[in-house]
Parts: C-alpha cells; structure tokens; sequence
C-alpha cells in the first residue's frame, strides 16, 4: 500500500520562519548597548547643571518670599538709638527735675555707647537702667522694655520725690525723701524754685551729687515741720541748719522771730507746742523779741 507523504504546511512553515527571523527573541539583540551606556559625563554634568538652572529660575519668586521673610525677622530684632521715655504712674511731668530732652540725650549717649545695645538678642537691659539711674541720681528707678514687632526702646523712668533745696557755702542741691544729693539746683527746672524751700546749712559741708548730704532722719524731721506748719496756713520765710548739733531754725512769714527745733525730737509733737504758744501770742497781741523755743517736749521758753 503506497502512502502519501505529508506536506508540510506552508503556514506552518512561514510561522516558524517568522519566529526565528524575529530579533525581539535574539539573546543579542538583548544585550545592553554599551555604546549607549558609555556616555560622557561631562555631557551628563552639563545636562545636570541645565536641569538645576531651569528649577532654581522656577523657584525664584519663592527664594524671593523667604529673603523678604527672613529680613524683616531681621530688621525687627534691631533697635534705634531714639528711645520712648514715659514717667511712673505715680509721678506726674512737674517731678522731672531736668528737662525732658536732657534725659532724652544722655539716654540715646548710652545706648550708643555699646554695638551690643543695637538689638534686642544683645542689648543688657538692666545694665543700661544701671547706668540711668548712675547718670541721674534724680532717678528713683527705671526701667527698659523691648517691643515685640517695633525697633523703639521703651524707658521707665521713676523720678524721685524731692524735699527741699539744701544750700552750703557755694554749692546748692535738690535733696531727696532720703538725704541724698539729687541734681544740682542749676541744672534743674527753674520753676522748682515756686514750691521747693531752701534749707541754709552754715556747717558749709560740701555737697556731692548721688550722696547722702543729710541724714535721712533729719529729712523727715524737717518735712514734717514744714507739712504741719502749711496745713495750718503758716507760711515759712527761712529754715537754717546753724552749727548746732542737731537744732533746726524755722522764720515765719508773720513775724521775725525763729523758733529752735530739735531734729532728734517728735517733730509733731514740737510743731504743735509752737502753733498752742503762737495762738496764745495771738490772742495777748504780744510776740517774742528773738525765738521760741520748743525743743524740750511740751515746754516752750521763748525770749
């Protein structure tokens, strides 16, 4: 019996034909190009350097923001040398001894005076309120506040009460509640001279400016006579420190006599036994010759 051969199908055939000729299934036409890989790296470099130029152009208006940002952190944190000076609250403008743009000036000579006082991270508050009240002993306290946002330093200043004006030989002083030797009377506001009195020392001590020129008892002895004494309508003339321990000399507007204190004494006390001998005087229509004299407790000698 004869057979057929089989025929191979063309079909078949052009499809294997395909298979093999097709290059994606060549292991090397797989391979990797290493004429490709092999490219130049300063070529790469350049190509780098054009990528971060076009980002760092597009992000200019950011940079931009942050600069402004961070420069007026900056400028905020830096101080002028032209400080806010208020007063106390419990100090009114009559209690400035000195003019207000004397303080002003010597207060921006301060400041200027160091590089570290140009900013609030460096400057030493409390040193400068040191050197303030140094300068100005006229100056009970003060303080130095930064702001928060603005460059404006704000300077407290609490002016110290004055008594009297004390004078000794050529020097004449502002005197403090506490003895000490505030400003010199020609360095002061010369609308003092309406409500302050002058005490007339004749021991001639010499006064310094910042010390104690008195002590502070006798301060308070003084003021009380002159409080008790204008509470009852008697207008003083002259109060004397003569070269007498501890005696004090008070000359009234009403007559010409003086009456002794003693400042180791009860000021009240004294100044009242002189307004009970002052009204009997009144009352008799006579008056002392020279003084009254109320320095031993509720006894009066006068002559």
């Amino acid at each position: 019996m004869l057979f057929k051969k089989k025929q191979v199908s063309s079909n078949n055939r052009s499809s294997s034909q395909r298979l093999n000729s097709n290059p994606g299934f060549s292991y090397y036409n797989n391979r990797p190009n290493r004429q490709a890989n092999n490219t130049d790296p300063k070529a790469i470099k350049k190509s780098s350097k054009r990528v971060d130029l076009k980002y760092h152009l597009k992000h200019i208006p950011s940079y931009l923001i942050v600069i402004v940002i961070v420069g007026s952190v900056l400028y905020t944190l830096t101080l002028t040398i032209r400080p806010r000076i208020i007063l106390g609250k419990s100090n009114s403008g009559s209690n400035l001894l000195r003019d207000k743009k004397v303080y002003e000036q010597r207060i921006r000579q301060i400041l200027e005076s160091s590089i570290f006082n140009r900013t609030k991270l460096t400057i030493n508050t409390e040193s400068v309120s040191k050197q303030i009240e140094k300068e100005f002993p006229e100056i009970q306290h003060s303080t130095v506040r930064l702001p928060i946002v603005g460059r404006e330093a704000v300077i407290g200043l609490e002016p110290a009460i004055p008594a009297f004006i004390l004078a000794s030989g050529t020097s004449r002083y502002i005197i403090g509640s506490d003895g000490r030797a505030l400003v010199s009377y020609w360095d002061t506001n010369a609308s003092l001279s309406t409500y302050l009195l002058t005490v007339v020392d004749d021991s001639k001590i010499e006064i310094k400016k910042g010390e104690v020129a008195l002590p502070k008892d006798y301060v308070d002895f003084i003021t009380t006579v002159m409080l008790q004494l204008k509470a009852k309508n008697v207008s003083i003339k002259a109060l004397q420190l003569p070269n007498l321990i501890n005696e004090l000399r008070v000359v009234t507007t009403e007559k010409d006599y003086y009456i002794k204190f003693d400042m180791n004494g009860d000021a009240r006390l004294q100044t009242g036994t002189f307004l009970a001998i002052r009204e009997r005087f009144t009352t008799q229509n006579t008056n002392p010759s020279e003084y009254i004299d109320v320095r031993v407790p509720e006894r009066s000698y006068y002559k």
